[in-house]
Formats: C-alpha cells, sequence, structure tokens
C-alpha cells in the first residue's frame, strides 16, 4: 500500500521547504521518497502487464508500427553519396514470426517498457532503457544533465536520476545502438535516426545529446526524423492536426537550440539548425500507420 494520506501531505510539505530540516532528519525524507519511487513502479508494472495481456492486437499493431516507420522516408537511392549503402525495406512475417530484408540494420532504442518483438527471428534489436515488462524492472527517474556534484543533496538527489538507476539495472545488453562519426570515414555512422511517440521533453535530454555527439550531427550526414501523430487522442480535425504539427515544429527547435548551445563552437550552436534543414537533414513529418 501507498503511504496514508497524512504522510503523503507531509511529504509535499518537506518537497517545498527541505532547508528547514536539520541533517539528520533529510536522509530520511530521501529514503521515504526512493520507497515510494519503487512502489510506484511497482504498481505501474502491474498495470501495464494488465493492459497488454487485455489488448490481443497490440503485439500485431506494434510490429506492423516497426515495419512502416523503418520503411517510410529512406533516401531516394538516385540521391545516395559513393559511399552510402542502397536502403532496403523490411517486411514482417507474421506466419513465420519473424523479418525479412535486412532487419540486422535497424536498432531501437525503445522509451517504452513493452517487448514486441520478443521470441521473434530475425528481428531490429531493441534495447528498453528504462527496464522491460519482461524482467519488471520498470525504472522512473529524473534528468542529471543539469545536476551538479556541488549541489546541496547532491550525493543524495543523484540517486534518483536515470543514469544513477540505469546502473542498478545491470542489463547484459551488449548491442551496438548507435554508429559513431569517424573523421576520413564517410558513412559508418549511423544514417538516420527516427524519433516516434516522444515528447522530446527535457527529462530525457541526456540521450538526445548523447546521441547527436557520438554522431558528431554537425559534421556528419545523419538524418533526423521527427514524426508526429495526426490523429493524436482519436482526432479528426484538419485544423487540430495543424496544431498537431506546430508543437511537434516548436519541441524540436527547443530540443535542437538547447543541444546546439553544447557544442564548443559557438557559431555552429547557433547556426546548427539551419545548416540541417539547408542539407535536407533534418524533418518533421506525419507519422505513418
Amino acid at each position: 500500500e501507498f503511504l496514508s494520506l497524512d504522510i503523503d501531505e507531509q511529504v509535499a510539505i518537506m518537497l517545498v521547504d527541505t532547508d528547514g530540516w536539520d541533517g539528520k532528519s533529510r536522509p530520511a525524507l530521501f529514503d521515504c521518497l526512493m520507497d515510494q519511487t519503487h512502489r510506484f513502479e511497482q504498481e505501474f508494472t502491474r498495470y501495464l502487464m494488465d493492459q497488454v495481456k487485455s489488448n490481443n492486437r497490440y503485439l500485431k499493431k506494434c510490429r506492423r508500427l516497426i515495419t512502416n516507420l523503418v520503411n517510410d522516408r529512406l533516401p531516394d537511392p538516385d540521391s545516395l553519396r559513393p559511399w552510402e549503402d542502397k536502403p532496403e525495406k523490411i517486411e514482417y512475417d507474421e506466419n513465420g514470426k519473424q523479418f525479412k530484408g535486412h532487419p540486422e540494420d535497424v536498432s531501437i532504442l525503445d522509451f517504452n517498457y513493452t517487448s514486441p518483438l520478443a521470441g521473434l527471428r530475425d528481428c531490429p534489436s531493441i534495447t528498453n532503457i528504462h527496464g522491460n515488462l519482461l524482467d519488471r524492472n520498470i525504472i522512473f527517474g529524473i534528468d542529471g544533465s543539469d545536476l551538479r556534484a556541488t549541489d546541496p543533496d547532491y550525493t543524495d538527489t543523484v540517486k534518483f536520476t536515470k543514469t544513477f538507476r540505469l546502473m542498478a539495472l545491470r542489463q547484459n545488453n551488449n548491442t551496438t545502438i548507435i554508429h559513431p562519426h569517424i573523421d576520413g570515414q564517410p558513412g559508418e555512422e549511423t544514417a538516420i535516426i527516427k524519433f516516434y511517440g516522444h515528447s522530446l521533453g527535457p527529462a530525457d535530454y541526456s540521450y538526445f545529446q548523447s546521441l547527436f555527439d557520438t554522431v558528431d550531427l554537425y559534421a556528419s550526414q545523419t538524418r533526423l526524423i521527427f514524426y508526429y501523430n495526426e490523429l493524436q487522442g482519436g482526432n479528426s480535425d484538419p485544423e487540430r492536426g495543424h496544431m498537431i504539427a506546430e508543437e511537434m515544429y516548436e519541441k524540436v527547435n527547443q530540443l535542437m537550440t538547447r543541444y546546439g548551445e553544447t557544442l564548443d563552437n559557438e557559431n555552429h550552436g547557433r547556426n546548427l539548425l539551419h545548416k540541417l534543414l539547408l542539407e535536407g537533414r533534418l524533418s518533421v513529418a506525419p507519422s505513418p500507420r
């Protein structure tokens, strides 16, 4: 069971003003919050398992969506540079429970907790970065990109970051999620990074920064595609669809602007988004269905 209402109210008060707590009491507050985090994760795991079990079309729909996302907006073979390989589409065989084509060329970094490709042969590699239902190790956490070792209560606060909590999962995953850019070896880096179903919010900014740094986004030829769902919330109004697209444009602009601020070359940071658009390496598009 969760904490009683009275204790919940006390915790809320502690969150508003922790500076008033002496050194002996403050650790108890963090222990209490971590305990509640674990309990919430357990409750969410049970809820999500029930949702998946009650939807017998879930796995089929997920596999179709993954196939459509992989195949969407592949570059025209005539536009490829000499060092670039011709992209090939993949196909999911429901009867054989496997993917055809070259699914090994596809890596999925999944912020969801389900495992729609579990048990399949010859399928894209998938990494559930925040744990998954099969292992019952779902985690919640905060972004730690702005946390500093000199911050008050750093030792206790860092335990709530996703990075810290991921270490505790001890996942033995040797999958290469993304291929780095190597100077003098064009085409070695990941060719396309597609974003689907993510809010692009600050809570996961550390992951985006790591991805962009790895492919050296400014200097490489990596393309970015950000998808939005025109039918979000059952929407069928064209005007609402336009607003959903505008919201995604704003989120992408905020994400790329923030990333540009981390580049060592300030000029590169300021013109990063402009450069990507001019080179046709950034797109905001409606998601395939």
